[in-house]
């Protein structure tokens, strides 16, 4: 039903409209959300590379934005194409909590020992660190200080931290338990020369209540110092070695050792002497070690008294001693002794002697013995001598007849020695009378006696002597000197000494008588 007239028009191309849609974002705190545009509107086979210039897209959110929706947060703008006006659509964004890793600490602790489990964080945001936290983790461990030697895989663990803006994520840690220390100290020691240490073990580092006890293997303890080990300091020569048990490592400490002098006890002896003498003093010798005696010492100790020869009799106390001595493994301890001085024996012998018939001997005392220049004049009293023998006692040998005793001295003891008598024979004057007689008669001689003793006379003569005359009846007148003697006489008792008398003779008297006529 019709036709047609077609006129012709303007057209007027208007943009058409691109919308541009920055895309919603999902991002974690701590991070830059990164927006990105879509765009819906592109006509005619046109895209991106259409435009212009691209429109730049960004998000109010930040890395410091905390966790939550932002509604509108991310938008884009600034682009622009000839053929299209572009529309911007924003979108929402989130801020999801920030993964943070909370790692317990792997621990290797000794036996006994509860580990002290931290926790090390990875994941903090914005130089942010734990003390972000509303509530730190807590950090513990399944091993506790029972627990025996072994790697515990995942048993340091941490739980219960929060905050605002992390979520956590716990990563366990293995715990390993390794031998506790036991450290075992050889006791130092001091000993003297002679004696072998004692070295015993004190411990420090048992865990749970274990004790000597809980050892499988007790340790033994030596000393390089021996009983032959000279006077010194000795470092570390104490040690122990050999303990045993599964849950502890030894460590070993050394122990010093030293060796003092050994006590020498050297004692003077006690000593006995007698007036006028010096005591000798030796030493005794108490405490020798391995074998040593004298000849180990490198200065013998010299021995007095203070007692001397002029020391009186007495108990001195503690007069003789020891001094001096030195060695190098020894110390020395003196021990004074008594020193006693005696009575010095004084000798007094009765002199011998040698008397007549009739008459008492005189007895001196000789001394043997004096000390210290002493003599007679020190004696407190003076022995006094005397003999069986007297004046009465015929004549003989008398053995041991003479003696002394009664002697006194503070220093001196008295040993009496006795002498022999002799009572040799008194002498007897026996004289011959002198007579005178007339020629032709023989004179008549007769004996006169000069020297008896004790009230003797002729009668105690065992031979009265005969006395006789040269002169006889034929002798001429004259006078005759000696001519009258006497002998033979014997007496026990007696010895004789004669004496001659004279004899005169007289003449005869010759009667002439005239005869008768």
């Amino acid at each position: 039903n019709y036709s047609f007239d077609y006129l012709a028009a303007d057209a007027t191309v208007s943009p058409a409209t691109l919308t541009v849609t920055a895309s919603s974002s999902s991002s974690t705190y701590g991070t830059v959300p990164i927006v990105n545009a879509s765009y819906s509107g592109f006509l005619n086979g046109d895209d991106v590379g259409s435009l212009a210039s691209l429109p730049s897209c960004s998000s109010t959110v930040m890395a410091t934005t905390p966790v939550g929706p932002y509604g509108g947060a991310n938008s884009c703008s600034g682009g622009a194409a000839p053929n299209y006006s572009l529309f911007y659509v924003p979108a929402n964004a989130t801020v999801s909590a920030a993964i943070l890793r909370v790692t317990a600490s792997s621990t290797s602790t000794g036996y006994g020992t509860v580990p002290t489990v931290i926790a090390s964080y990875s994941g903090f945001q914005n130089g942010e660190g734990p003390s972000v936290l509303t509530t730190s983790p807590i950090c513990s461990s399944t091993v506790t200080v029972g627990n025996v030697i072994g790697t515990y895989p995942g048993a340091n663990t941490c739980s219960g931290g929060t905050g605002a803006n992390y979520s956590f994520d716990y990563v366990a840690g293995d715990a390993t338990v390794t031998e506790a220390t036991v450290t075992i100290t050889a006791s130092s020691s001091s000993t003297s020369y002679g004696n072998a240490p004692t070295v015993t073990a004190s411990y420090s580092g048992f865990e749970n209540g274990d004790g000597v006890g809980s050892l499988t293997a007790l340790p033994s303890c030596t000393s390089t110092v021996t009983v032959t080990t000279g006077v010194g300091s000795y470092l570390r020569a104490n040690k122990c070695s050999g303990a045993a048990n599964s849950n502890y490592s030894f460590a070993y400490v050394s122990g010093d050792a030293a060796v003092s002098p050994a006590t020498l006890t050297v004692t003077a002896s006690s000593t006995t002497t007698i007036y006028g003498t010096t005591p000798t003093v030796t030493a005794v010798y108490t405490g020798f070690q391995n074998g040593d005696g004298p000849g180990s010492l490198t200065s013998s100790p010299s021995c007095t008294s203070a007692v001397t020869s002029l020391s009186v009799v007495g108990s001195y106390g503690g007069s003789n001693t020891c001094s001096g001595g030195t060695a190098a493994n020894y110390s020395f301890a003196y021990v004074p002794a008594n020193a006693r001085v005696n009575q010095a024996t004084l000798t007094v012998t009765a002199s011998p002697s040698s008397s007549p018939y009739g008459t008492e001997p005189i007895i001196t005392p000789g001394f043997a013995g004096f000390q210290n220049s002493d003599g007679v004049g020190s004696l407190a009293t003076l022995p006094s001598c005397a003999s069986t023998v007297t004046f009465a006692t015929g004549v003989g040998t008398y053995t041991g007849a003479d003696t002394c005793s009664g002697g006194a001295d503070a220093d001196y003891t008295f040993s009496y020695v006795p002498a022999n008598a002799t009572v040799s024979p008194a002498t007897l004057a026996v004289t011959a009378s002198s007579g005178s007689n007339t020629y032709g008669s023989v004179p008549v001689v007769t004996p006169a006696y000069t020297g008896f003793q004790n009230g003797d006379g002729v009668g105690s003569l065992t031979t009265a002597p005969s006395c006789s005359s040269t002169v006889s009846f034929t002798t001429a007148a004259g006078t005759y000197i000696g001519a009258n003697t006497c002998s033979g006489a014997a007496a026990p008792n007696y010895s004789f000494a004669y004496v001659a008398g004279d004899e005169t003779v007289n003449p005869a008297t010759l009667t002439v008588t005239a005869s008768s006529t």
